[in-house]
């Protein structure tokens, strides 16, 4: 039997009301601890994870890789539909097949491209392997046509950023003459040269697919949405062979990476 107590509460009532004060003391810690952690995170934007540039290259009169920076899903990646390309006027190049090359590399077929026109490659809809799309005003890139004539260059080039271009060869360079900036010439549609300050061979720290055959050039600041042409003269493979063969590529300006 319990006994009274002398406030006039049973034994009972004092332990009840003593579990009732713990757990208030208890919900109250938890709030705080919760209110204090909701304070110091901050949870990521999903949207963040894709503000993303994709990058246009040409690679044939019908054919053009654009690449990301992001793995990307297969299903949503080889929807053709989901890139568009127009040129200067605004009429639409077909596209008529989709394939994930690599999980960043998508290559389209494309109809008949008219040589020397810049296009421009919107793409919508294609989302990363967690699902999330592309945000809307990151999704452009643009490349300039090869016509169905042109002979397939020796060497590609890819903007990496508004003052620097990665040039790929086909075989190991020559690293005195791949270094030699006086070996590249670019210039602007209307024939004004984009300077090029210094060039580099590419380390495998840097790009482990195209270390030893590719250069960056650094350069004056490019014009977004310019189309330029570059020239490569005398650069040598390690074996003495030149393998620049004098040819021109393009590609468009692009602004500076956010």
């Amino acid at each position: 039997m319990l006994k009274g107590s002398t406030n006039g509460l049973s034994e009972l009532d004092t332990k009840i009301n003593k579990v009732k004060q713990f757990d208030y003391l208890v919900t109250e810690s938890i709030i705080e601890f919760d209110n204090a952690f909701s304070i110091g995170y901050v949870k990521p934007e999903s949207n963040d994870y894709l503000r993303v540039m994709p990058t246009a290259e040409v690679k044939e009169y019908d054919t053009v890789d654009i690449t990301f920076n992001i793995a990307i899903d297969k299903n949503s990646a080889e929807v053709k539909d989901n890139y568009i390309i127009k040129d200067l006027k605004g009429n639409c190049l077909d596209v008529k097949e989709a394939h994930l090359i690599t999980n960043k590399l998508v290559r389209l077929i494309t109809g008949p491209q008219i040589s020397g026109e810049l296009y421009t490659v919107t793409v919508k809809e294609v989302q990363s392997i967690e699902g999330l799309v592309i945000q809307e005003g990151n999704n452009i890139t643009k490349f300039g046509g090869l016509g169905s004539g042109t002979i397939v260059n020796r060497y590609d080039c890819i903007p990496v950023s508004n003052t620097k271009v990665q040039i790929i060869f086909n075989d190991v360079l020559d690293k005195e003459t791949a270094e030699n900036n006086q070996n590249y010439i670019i210039y602007d549609r209307s024939g004004n040269n984009l300077q090029v300050y210094d060039d580099k061979v590419v380390s495998i720290d840097e790009d482990q697919e195209y270390y030893d055959k590719s250069v960056y050039l650094i350069t004056s600041q490019q014009t977004p949405g310019e189309l330029y042409t570059i020239s490569a003269t005398n650069v040598m493979n390690i074996n003495g062979e030149d393998i620049s063969s004098n040819k021109s590529i393009m590609f468009g300006g692009i602004g500076k990476k956010r």
